[in-house]
């Protein structure tokens, strides 16, 4: 993970991470997972333009901590973290899960395709059997280290690295968590910065919302004896609806969309000649069912 993140460095601005079964689905005025990365997301020099002029009560920057009651509905705008006021360290995505038709189905040799084999509908968000992780896009300026979920360490540059001077690029605090108390005695985890050795947390992060940008499908091949629901099974497959059809002719067009015949076991009878040489350090033992001429 962390190898394919620094071989993208100046290479990519963006890392997505997600399984082989998984794929991206985008949703809604979207087609493009670059077209939700432009919504979402802008260079942390042009978050204080981007932020300047908006008219919600979070638009000064350096943000403010707000009071305990605005807290709980703060939600940074674009290119900021969702409940922290710096730039976001990486985008999160949600995870709907699509199960086979029915418990330990078997592959059918004549549409042996997830578009064919997935043609229903997913379940639904918190309805997957706890299989729907969360996964993400890091940016490769900002992260330094993840896994396979979600972003790990962040780097943000100033003014919101922690660091007094601006020619300072890493500042560490000494301390991995920090919250800060309200007059009522409250506390709320909240800050404008983001400094080197801190945890990353889904606050430090912008969610890409699962109804209306994009989501990932998570495909149970490997999970059989689980079974769609009805609800999942009357409710057709974005993937195959709108995507499968041109990866296909794509496919085909690569020649690799090839007639295919997945091997069967049985018995067959030998009836030809084998011939064996061994050296005379070794010895063969045959069965009684076989001679050697």
């Amino acid at each position: 993970m962390n190898m394919c993140l620094y071989y993208n460095k100046g290479v990519s601005d963006y890392v997505g991470v997600w399984d082989y079964d998984e794929h991206f689905i985008p949703l809604g005025k979207y087609e493009l997972i670059t077209d939700i990365i432009k919504d979402v997301d802008v260079a942390p020099s042009q978050v204080l333009l981007m932020n300047k002029d908006s008219k919600n009560m979070y638009g000064d920057l350096p943000i403010p901590v707000p009071s305990f009651d605005a807290a709980a509905t703060y939600n940074g705008g674009r290119g900021l973290a969702d409940k922290d006021g710096h730039p976001l360290c990486y985008m999160v995505l949600s995870s709907q899960v699509t199960f086979f038709r029915k418990a330990v189905e078997y592959v059918d040799y004549e549409h042996p395709w997830v578009g064919e084999r997935f043609a229903h509908g997913a379940e639904g968000l918190k309805n997957g059997s706890g299989l729907g992780f969360q996964k993400s896009i890091r940016p490769t300026r900002r992260i330094f280290q993840g896994g396979l979920h979600l972003g790990g360490g962040c780097h943000l540059p100033y003014p919101w690295n922690g660091c007094p001077d601006p020619s300072d690029s890493f500042c560490e605090s000494g301390y991995i968590h920090r919250l800060q108390p309200f007059i009522n005695g409250s506390i709320l985890n909240f800050h404008n910065d983001q400094l080197f050795d801190e945890v990353v947390y889904d606050e430090d992060a912008k969610h890409v919302n699962p109804l209306t940008q994009g989501v990932i499908n998570h495909i149970q091949f490997h999970r059989h004896w689980f079974g769609a629901t009805d609800d999942a099974l009357a409710r057709p497959s974005t993937y195959t609806t709108k995507y499968f059809s041109t990866v296909i002719e794509l496919l085909d067009r690569q020649g690799l969309y090839l007639p295919m015949s997945l091997p069967i076991r049985e018995k067959v009878e030998f009836t030809g000649t084998y011939s064996l040489t061994l050296p005379s350090t070794h010895s063969l033992t045959l069965p009684s069912t076989y001679s050697l001429t």
